[in-house]
């Protein structure tokens, strides 16, 4: 009967299953605040934070490397884990500043998959500042990777209102100037 009772108490021990983490949809930032938020709602001490949150995270992911770096007492605490991946992401910061300065089309890469990458880039950069001007910079940062002619196609009369609109735009734009290149007036 102590079984069962242990394994009922077991399976009741969250009110908000916490998900994985997945880098390439969601910065670390925001991973660690919607943790924070459901180990709150679950009442999670700062001891059983630390033990759940590495568990969340790929085996392959950087951040498990900045924790195991961490003395077992720092370990233990969420709070040290979240300083440590805070303080390790500031460098990080600069190198996807860099990144999105530097963004380009690589070579014959699927215009939502380049959408995606300036998306996470420009999360990434901005965080929560900026917020209500992130889809004019994802538009802008991807709208400069294409090629002169199909910008200004793209943008006139008017600039495609979110990115979605742009990349389906600008891969229509692409198909008709591959099967019609003389119909299509780019500039040269």
């Amino acid at each position: 009967m102590a079984n069962a009772t242990e394994r009922s108490e077991h399976r009741h021990e969250f009110l908000v299953k916490p998900s994985a983490f997945d880098e390439s949809n969601e910065t670390i930032e925001a991973f660690i605040a919607q943790f924070e938020r459901i180990a709150n709602a679950n009442s999670w001490d700062n001891v059983k934070m630390a033990k759940v949150f590495p568990a969340l995270l790929p085996s392959d992911c950087v951040w498990i490397e900045t924790i195991e770096s961490l003395s077992s007492a720092d370990q233990a605490s969420f709070f040290e884990i979240k300083k440590a991946i805070e303080e390790n992401n500031r460098g990080k910061r600069l190198k996807n500043m860099q990144d999105l300065a530097n963004v380009k089309r690589n070579g014959n890469e699927a215009l939502p998959k380049l959408a995606h990458r300036i998306h996470i880039l420009v999360e990434r950069v901005f965080g929560k500042f900026a917020a209500g001007n992130k889809i004019f910079l994802e538009l802008f940062f991807f709208l400069n990777c294409l090629p002169l002619d199909i910008q200004i196609l793209l943008c006139n009369p008017d600039i495609p209102k979110t990115v979605k609109d742009a990349v389906n735009a600008a891969e229509g734009l692409e198909t008709a100037k591959a099967h019609f290149p003389a119909q299509i007036h780019c500039v040269k």
